[in-house]
């Protein structure tokens, strides 16, 4: 996932919005390392890898088979970075419950953001 600003939308069901980009636009964009500020600044972010999965908790070692679902390449996420035991999650929610995205590739032996 990389980060994107984006306008803030305020949403009535309280899920994530979900959106896409052109492909062409979103190979354009390049992956950089970002600072804590983004974490806390930015609120939507797009995805970058193919697939995304969200997640129960904040815990890199959670399979594909525990995936509460997932996000494509060029869709916008809404949510919050944190960093979780020292690795950063996009903490949003699904189906009206806390949900997770990694972003922090380190945690599973990519050197790399998601």
């Amino acid at each position: 996932i990389f980060l994107l600003r984006a306008p803030q939308r305020s949403l009535e069901s309280g899920e994530p919005r979900r959106c896409a980009m052109k492909p062409s636009t979103v190979d354009a964009v390049k992956p950089t390392d970002f600072g804590e500020k983004a974490l806390e600044k930015c609120k939507h972010w797009i995805v970058l890898e193919p697939l995304v999965y969200i997640m129960p908790k904040p815990d890199p070692k959670q399979t594909a088979k525990e995936k509460l679902g997932q996000y494509g390449k060029g869709e916008i996420v809404e949510g919050d970075g944190v960093r979780k035991d020292g690795i950063r999650w996009l903490k949003t929610s699904h189906e009206g419950e806390e949900a997770w995205i990694l972003i922090d590739g380190t945690a599973v032996g990519v050197d790399r953001l998601f």
